[in-house]
């Protein structure tokens, strides 16, 4: 793993201890999803001409599918309870 890969996902873990994600029930391992996730995030850095719009676009675009998926988590209870 280049170091790029590796600051990524230590910045993202530690990030992730005010905000948990609970691993406990998934039989995926964390690291080797850190390592997939933040690989194809570098890629797509590198590849792009504008890192900054790259990355907000992804910002976005997950924020509004966490989003969706938690109020579907919810059944759809209002959504400004979230």
């Amino acid at each position: 793993m280049d170091e790029a890969t590796q600051n990524l996902i230590d910045l993202a873990k530690e990030m992730a201890k005010e905000d948990p994600i609970n691993f406990g029930e998934l039989t995926i391992n964390e690291n080797e999803v850190y390592e997939m996730f933040a690989t194809t995030i570098i890629e797509k850095i590198q590849e792009s001409d504008n890192a900054a719009i790259t990355l907000a676009v992804s910002v976005l675009h997950l924020t509004v599918e966490n989003f969706v998926l938690n109020l579907k988590l919810n059944n759809g209870l209002d959504y400004r309870r979230i």
